[in-house]
């Protein structure tokens, strides 16, 4: 989920944060397990899963554990209850899913099923059992945040280094490594501002297939980071407030504009289109007038942040009418019904978006 299309954006850009796994190894391991679970027993033509399964999925956690060996922490998070933005998401998600009879319904993959208390069950044994007879884990604090506590996995992660770095000790110089394949586990591990922090994920090609020669890859968030103090500072180092911090979350923050698991994406922005980009180029424009930065410790200044939507509203039409003219040259028949290149086109906008989510929530709950 997330921003669609970021991670080959950041890739493709900064090639330098792309790194080999061997030779890798760390203090902290994170694991967003949810990814694991679905890899794992949801096939598209696989039956209700077995104990069988269950094992598989551990024996993949133990996978990534062995590929880089963490030495003080091992912390599984499964998805528990979403906060409410998400929820409206996901019903709109799950209503659309289908499944044949003989399939898994992933929406079992849902807190307060069955499946899933049982597999927290299976994951806590298993855990237990390692601790006892495996010489790797004996020395390992092993945290499993099941789907009974509230939160996503990834923001239960991130709340739990917080937590760590508010009430102390802490060492700065803890190595973490996180893993998962959404793009939203860089954006949001980039704002911990830690300085060892790395993800961990396959490495997929474009059709989704995990390659064989080298299945896994890390991404590095120090050399991005520093990429990034290369690129923000560019056109703005004359001003004496600029700062690299503040400078990233406003990064954080407009990639959110692109794309996010709670709200749905300005529909101007694609990543593919080179959104982030623009959107870097009319914070360079808005930063003079603004004298000071979009977010600060947390909250948005919603005036600052004004003085850049309007310079990109004006963008719109231009964006709008140049994919329109792009499909008629390619003779592509659009039946989008708000007409995005056509007057008036965010009354039918709002309209149409807002009436389709009101009858799936409505239909949801009845």
């Amino acid at each position: 989920m997330g921003v669609q299309g970021f991670f080959k954006y950041i890739s493709e850009k900064y090639e330098k944060i792309i790194e080999d796994v061997l030779g890798n190894c760390c203090d902290n391991l994170y694991l967003d397990a949810n990814g694991i679970i679905h890899k794992s027993i949801y096939p598209q033509d696989k039956p209700t899963p077995t104990s069988e399964d269950m094992d598989e999925i551990f024996n993949y956690i133990k996978k990534i554990t062995l590929l880089v060996r963490p030495k003080k922490l091992l912390y599984i998070a499964i998805d528990g209850v979403a906060p409410r933005a998400k929820m409206n998401q996901q019903r709109s998600r799950r209503f659309k899913r289908t499944k044949r009879p003989d399939m898994f319904d992933s929406n079992y993959i849902t807190p307060g099923t069955s499946f899933m208390t049982t597999l927290a069950k299976c994951l806590k044994d298993r855990i237990a059992e390692n601790l006892r007879s495996d010489p790797e884990w004996r020395n390992l604090k092993v945290i499993l945040s099941d789907s009974s506590v509230p939160g996503e996995g990834e923001h239960k992660i991130m709340k739990y280094i917080r937590d760590q770095k508010t009430n102390g000790p802490y060492d700065p110089n803890t190595r973490h490594i996180i893993y998962g394949l959404d793009a939203d586990l860089i954006i949001i591990s980039l704002g911990t501002h830690e300085p060892h922090f790395k993800v961990l994920r396959e490495n997929v090609s474009g059709n989704n297939e995990v390659l064989s020669a080298k299945p896994f890859i890390l991404l590095n968030l120090e050399v991005l980071r520093k990429c990034l103090a290369t690129d923000l500072n560019a056109g703005v180092d004359k001003f004496p407030w600029f700062d690299l911090k503040n400078s990233i979350n406003d990064w954080i923050f407009l990639c959110c504009f692109v794309g996010n698991d709670f709200l749905p994406h300005l529909p101007s922005l694609e990543t593919r289109e080179g959104a982030i980009d623009s959107l870097i180029f009319l914070w360079k424009l808005c930063l003079p007038k603004m004298g000071g930065y979009i977010t600060n410790n947390g909250k948005v200044d919603l005036k600052r942040l004004q003085d850049l939507v309007t310079r990109l509203s004006k963008m719109e039409v231009i964006t709008f009418k140049r994919r329109h003219e792009n499909n008629s040259e390619e003779n592509t028949v659009s039946n989008d019904p708000i007409r995005l290149w056509e007057p008036e086109f965010k009354e039918r906008y709002y309209k149409i978006n807002l009436i389709l989510n009101y009858l799936i929530i409505n239909f949801v709950k009845n």
